[in-house]
């Protein structure tokens, strides 16, 4: 069976996929792990809220299950794709997450109005903000990463600075083997899923991986 090159992860609202690929971009192995919003009520109105611990369940079942059988004898090359509309809060000591992720374009204000004892720590820089991808990586090496990509970023005016991810053109972290998936990963790239959705026809977990598949791409 073909080496394992590069994975790939879409961070999406309604599921989480990984694609395995081998050297030649072939698609060796995908998993799709489905997710599910609720509407939450709230002082500001209603928002579509998602749950992190969820979330991450989705990743390690999608990602285990390409992963299964195989070894990697250096850190995989991954790709991740995000649902760039989502915004993150967890804290920065422990990594648990407060609030749910909210959905569909509504902005931290919402928590502020609905939590305000709990926003109260994130102007306390206890608890920090971020886009799904920026999560992921607080999450998989925990919590040394805070950071995103220019492309990615967001700068509200209610929001202290503080409490943003820093802004890098490109990222490359390498992710704590125990903390995700059980395998060392070398994410080299996060990328807005909007802009891969129908791309060259390729879904956007195989988009991010083929954006970090080393050597010849078929």
């Amino acid at each position: 069976m073909p080496a394992p090159a590069a994975l790939g992860l879409d961070l999406a609202v309604t599921g989480v996929t990984a694609v395995l690929l081998d050297a030649g971009g072939a698609v060796l192995a995908t998993q799709a792990a489905p997710l599910a919003t609720r509407t939450a009520q709230g002082p500001a109105g209603p928002a579509e809220v998602l749950g992190l611990d969820a979330v991450w369940r989705a990743v390690d079942e999608a990602g285990r299950a390409v992963l299964a059988g195989r070894t990697a004898a250096s850190p995989l090359p991954t790709g991740v794709a995000v649902a760039a509309e989502v915004w993150c809060c967890w804290d920065a000591e422990t990594l648990g997450s407060p609030l749910p992720a909210l959905t569909g374009g509504v902005g931290p204000a919402w928590w502020a109005a609905d939590a305000p004892r709990t926003w109260e720590e994130v102007a306390a820089e206890r608890y920090v903000l971020g886009d799904l991808g920026s999560w992921l990586l607080a999450r998989a090496t925990r919590g040394v990463e805070h950071l995103t990509t220019t492309a990615l970023a967001r700068r509200p005016a209610d929001v202290p600075v503080e409490a943003l991810p820093e802004e890098a053109p490109a990222v490359t972290v390498l992710t704590d083997a125990p903390a995700l998936l059980g395998t060392a990963l070398r994410v080299g790239v996060l990328l807005d899923r909007s802009a891969l959705d129908g791309g060259a026809g390729e879904e956007p977990a195989v988009a991010a991986a083929r954006v970090v598949l080393p050597g010849p791409r078929g």
